[in-house]
């Protein structure tokens, strides 16, 4: 899905250094826990979005607050409200400021959404990528773009 924001997870890598076996394995834990939480049906909750989002975010080439990214994301929801959403195997990456500031993460998704009410299906593939500031002592989302990159209904 467009804006299926599944790859947020992949910048818990960027929290601290880490030898880069334990901060794989950290990211693929985070990953799982992260589509978990994101999969499934159509309540998105504002602790989440809030968790991983700043204030003011580039959203899709749009300047939006948190608030109007957890709008998007709830009328996300309720349009597909059955959701699954798969990181492709060795698809992700996370490229942080040496002081860890910053970070960049890339990654690929395979993605299923259905909703039963209007008898639609969709499955893809699609990129997505992150751009996160470190605020305190976590990073959060400043910018999130990505793009669908093949399609198929039903």
């Amino acid at each position: 899905m467009k804006r299926a924001m599944i790859a947020v997870a992949l910048a818990m890598a960027c929290l601290q250094p880490q030898a880069a076996e334990a901060a794989s394995a950290r990211l693929q834990r985070d990953v799982r826990k992260f589509l978990t939480a994101w999969t499934g049906g159509p309540i998105i909750d504002r602790a989440a979005v809030a968790r991983f989002y700043a204030p003011h975010v580039v959203y899709y080439g749009r300047a939006e607050t948190r608030a109007q990214v957890l709008m998007d994301k709830r009328a996300l929801a309720r349009r597909w409200p059955e959701r699954i959403y798969r990181l492709a195997p060795g698809s992700a990456s996370a490229h942080c400021s040496r002081d860890q500031t910053r970070c960049e993460v890339l990654a690929v998704l395979d993605w299923r959404a259905e909703s039963p009410q209007r008898s639609a299906r969709s499955k893809g593939i699609a990129t997505v990528k992150l751009d996160l500031v470190r605020r305190g002592a976590v990073l959060k989302i400043v910018r999130e773009t990505g793009k669908i990159v093949a399609r198929s209904q039903g």
